[in-house]
């Protein structure tokens, strides 16, 4: 049988396929709703090789109508050693469900992905999409026809054992209706006696929370009615955000430097999954003119938004210890992650093999950074105090997961773009460039996010010269906090400026800070006009710029 693919779940090396189908579900889901800006960022095709590479996996692991491969790799025999996947020594046994040994939850939630999956290939390889809905349909006849819960049928997979099932078969149906459109999957969620009640979290083992905002997208389109059960779904779901935003009976806890608060164990992991949802359903405000009602309040779109941006900002660094819980970003980030592929030289450098107890003599134990930065991965985050130990032993709070980057993906996508092209219609490119430089000059360098690459249609010496030192000095501050080049900005500068005047000052004095060349100081010094005493700072006016630079 082959089962090569897919994901191991964080850091260790088993491949789980119940976390698994929840990450490719939420990376769809994070691709279908901001595809735009994934496309803007060209990183579109990138989150599609992503999510294939996840779903290849699923459908090799589907092999017939009613048997399917939920787990690789026992949990016992990996967490007793300390080894590079490359080296595993781990026996790799694999286990299914079929029609005597059921699983509906796990096939329910890999029907969900693969549905999910397939609208977001559902225009750039509408051949493979027919081909994830063709399984994901026969995935949730199983699950519906063989109610249990897997980990009872795959005894080894109790390191992710399942609450219930009713949750992942909402999900799944809502997925097929918005893939087919199918009304067999609408009657299905409206016929259902139990829609969730009010969940105080959304995670890889309770999905009630994204069934009932699916079905509040089609109550908000009008497909169904506001009334019974399509109601209590929507008002379900926006009960959640409600308490997200502090603005509901009884809110989600906040930390004191403004992190929401769900569960100890991986907290990150919930805060990633409620700002999608706040994302995805300011989305479907926004695109039917509505907002939601909140203990008398009434909450717009870009209310939850800023929350979802609020939460990106606090993970990336804006936080009371100034830390970016993603590992490679900025400039203080955990070094230390509990993951063995990270944390164990690799086999470029060292190909001898690293034994199973070795790895822990040599590499657990080893209180040094990870010789393999794991770009791009969030640990597991603080604690609810804000506070965190890099330590490679915590693999509570410092053990990173799929199922918390996943639904990250399409929010960052939307917080970027935001950041770097909010309103392009009216804010032209003079404004907008200078945003990057005083990012830069500030105290929280580690927030530079872009290398601006300026493209100016009416060329003018302040304009090219402010666009180059923009560029000059992100690029400066990129190599001095060892980025990499994370964005591309294309700036079309159409603003008139007051003058240049205070750009050359502005820049001269920049240029001599990043290249010590005293020609720029003479510059400076030569200067008959430093600008007097100004009575504000802004875009279109440099002077106290340059005059606090000398």
């Amino acid at each position: 049988m082959d089962l090569v693919g897919g994901y191991y779940d964080a850091g260790d090396n088993v491949k789980f396929g119940f976390p698994m189908a929840f990450t490719i579900t939420m990376l769809s889901w994070s691709t279908i709703e901001f595809s735009s800006q994934l496309k803007a960022r060209n990183e579109l095709s990138n989150a599609l090789d992503a999510i294939k590479w996840g779903t290849d996996y699923f459908i090799k692991a589907h092999p017939q109508p009613h048997v399917l491969y939920g787990q690789v790799g026992d949990g016992d025999s990996d967490h007793s050693c300390w080894e590079r996947p490359e080296d595993m020594t781990t026996p790799r046994p694999s286990f299914r469900i079929d029609d005597h040994h059921p699983g509906a939850d796990l096939a329910a939630e890999t029907a969900a992905a693969l549905a999910a999956a397939s609208i977001a290939f559902s225009s750039s390889n509408p051949a493979y999409s027919t081909q994830l809905v063709s399984h994901a349909k026969q995935l949730f006849e199983f699950a519906h026809d063989h109610p249990g819960l897997y980990h009872d049928s795959i005894p080894a997979a109790r390191f992710y054992a399942s609450s219930g099932y009713e949750d992942e078969l909402l999900w799944a149906a809502a997925w097929l209706h918005r893939a087919t459109n199918d009304e067999i999957y609408l009657d299905y969620l409206g016929a259902s006696t139990n829609t969730g009640g009010i969940r105080t979290a959304f995670s890889w083992d309770d999905k009630f929370l994204g069934a009932q905002l699916l079905v509040a997208k089609l109550v908000l389109e009008g497909k169904v009615p506001d009334t019974g059960t399509w109601g209590q779904y929507k008002s379900q779901a926006e009960e959640f955000i409600c308490s997200c935003i502090q603005k509901g009976g009884k809110n989600v806890k906040k930390t004191p430097g403004g992190l929401l608060w769900f569960l100890e164990w991986d907290g990150l992991q919930y805060v990633a999954t409620a700002s999608l949802v706040a994302a995805a359903y300011g989305n479907y405000l926004s695109a039917n003119h509505a907002s939601i009602h909140c203990a008398g309040v009434t909450v717009q779109p870009t209310d939850l938004f800023h929350l979802a941006q609020s939460q990106v900002d606090y993970i990336l660094g804006s936080n009371p210890k100034g830390m970016s819980y993603m590992v490679g970003f900025g400039s203080n980030y955990p070094t230390q992650p509990h993951h063995r592929g990270a944390s164990i030289v690799t086999i470029k450098k060292d190909p001898k093999p690293v034994t199973c107890q070795e790895g822990y003599q040599v590499w657990f134990n080893r209180d040094a950074p990870n010789p393999n930065v794991l770009v791009g991965a969030i640990v597991g985050g603080p604690d609810e105090h804000d506070g965190y130990i890099d330590s490679r032993s915590d693999y509570q709070l410092g053990e990173p997961a799929t199922v918390t980057v996943a639904p990250l993906v399409g929010v960052l996508a939307r917080v970027i773009v935001t950041f770097l092209t909010k309103s392009m219609n009216n804010a032209w490119g003079l404004p907008v460039n200078v945003g990057p430089v005083l990012v830069a000059k500030g105290d929280e360098k580690e927030e530079v996010k872009a290398e601006p690459t300026v493209v100016i249609p009416q060329q003018k010496p302040n304009r090219r010269l402010t666009c180059t030192l923009n560029n000059m000095v992100a690029s400066l501050i990129l190599r001095a906090r060892g980025k990499n080049k994370l964005l591309k900005l294309i700036i079309l500068l159409r603003e008139r400026s007051s003058g240049y005047e205070d750009e050359m000052l502005w820049a001269a004095a920049w240029l001599h800070r990043a290249t010590n060349d005293e020609i720029y100081p003479d510059y400076l010094g030569a200067s008959t006009n430093t600008g007097g005493i100004r009575a504000a700072f802004s875009w279109g006016d440099k002077f106290l710029g340059a005059q606090l630079l000398v």
